[in-house]
């Protein structure tokens, strides 16, 4: 490949992840093309989860594909990283509470010199036992990093308090696989509508799993206050169970005499498109549960899913996308989390005016356009580069 006038070509560059998925696919054949990259890819063959389409990009691309083997609690250890290190001049690792990550910093970083950039989406850091223990950790190599890639706002704070460079830290905004034109069938989402019962109705709609740090008991109980007000009003409640907790949502629906709510289970993700168009407005209503590993949303990629077809959102303070994607009022509400009168008053506010859902929907597909689109994720990271390296703009 030709080399850069900055001579970033020179460098050998690993990216340290668990897997390839759809929505990361873009960034990395866009780093591929600018660096002599190779993706390490710590999780094996079982996270290695994208569309068909993109089997001819990634057939392309350099990729060392690892084997990890359980460890303690939720963790698994790579052991085959150690010997893959020692090939490459730069490691940009994700996720700083990871074996991997760790192993790039103490065998990478300390024992053989390498350059070092953390990637993360953390910006709560856990409260539990395990994750306490280990923060003077990840703090020293945090400070010790050569660059740091924040995927938002709170990324980047929880680097800073970290003890990061704030100067050494850039930001590529989360992005997810924008839904255009091209994913519009008007036939399909009336099929559905029909299926649902839907004609004439205001649908919210849930999409993700049934989990109790998701908090969909609170947009049920704050809907279960608008049904009263808004007999037009659906709630729409799509993903996969996982444990008890949905069996839990279902009751408390049945307690609260909501009518009009309808469980559908998973939605492959090539119709997901459709049930976003089929909404009015898309709810998040993520809360913080401090006592575990994943103690808040790291991100919320169906934030930028459905606002890029043109559908606004409502979330809450337990959301990071949401402080850097929801302009308050103009392309959807971030309310307090946990806190179900707040949901249920932007509920309310938004079916009481019969055109804001035009104005607030185009809004948010705006946003994605101009403000996390592919080009600006893959600019954070050419600017850590140049960081890491002492390389000046092109």
């Amino acid at each position: 490949m030709a080399q850069n006038n900055d001579g970033t070509k020179k460098l050998k560059i690993c990216l340290i992840h668990p897997g390839v998925r759809s929505y990361r696919v873009k960034l990395f054949d866009d780093l591929f093309h600018k660096y002599d990259i190779t993706y390490i890819l710590t999780a094996g063959k079982r996270m290695n989860q994208y569309r068909k389409e993109w089997e001819e990009p990634i057939k392309k691309w350099k990729i060392k594909i690892i084997e990890d083997v359980p460890m303690v609690g939720y963790q698994r250890f790579s052991p085959g990283i150690f010997k893959e290190l020692k090939k490459y001049d730069l490691i940009i690792a994700s996720d700083s509470t990871s074996f991997p990550t760790h192993a790039a910093f103490l065998w990478g970083k300390l024992v053989l010199k390498k350059k070092l950039i953390l990637w993360n989406e953390l910006w709560t850091y856990p409260k539990i036992f395990t994750a306490r223990l280990i923060k003077p950790f990840i703090s020293i190599m945090t400070q010790k990093a050569d660059a740091c890639i924040a995927a938002g706002t709170k990324a980047r704070n929880l680097y800073k308090e970290l003890g990061a460079d704030p100067h050494r830290i850039t930001i590529a905004p989360n992005c997810a696989v924008e839904f255009d034109d091209n994913y519009k069938n008007d036939k399909h989402v009336e099929d559905l509508r029909e299926r649902f019962g839907l004609k004439g109705k205001k649908v919210f709609l849930y999409v993700g799993r049934i989990l109790p740090y998701k908090g969909l008991d609170n947009l049920i109980k704050a809907f279960s206050i608008i049904e009263k007000k808004f007999p037009q009003a659906f709630l729409l409640v799509g993903g996969p169970s996982v444990g008890r907790f949905e069996d839990e949502c279902k009751q408390l629906a049945k307690k609260l005499g909501v009518k009009n709510i309808k469980f559908i289970g998973p939605i492959p993700h090539e119709n997901v498109a459709n049930y976003y168009l089929l909404c009015d407005m898309f709810v998040l209503p993520t809360r913080f549960l401090w006592n575990s590993v994943v103690p808040s949303e790291a991100w919320g990629l169906t934030i930028n899913e459905v606002m890029s077809l043109g559908r606004p959102v409502i979330t809450t303070t337990a959301v990071a996308a949401g402080y850097d994607m929801i302009h308050q009022g103009k392309n959807g509400y971030i309310v307090k989390e946990g806190n179900v009168k707040a949901l249920s008053k932007v509920m309310g506010d938004f079916l009481s005016d019969k055109k804001k859902a035009k104005q607030m929907g185009a809004e948010a597909k705006k946003t994605v356009k101009d403000e996390f689109n592919y080009d600006k994720m893959a600019e954070g990271f050419h600017e850590a580069i140049r960081i890491a390296t002492r390389l000046k703009d092109d």
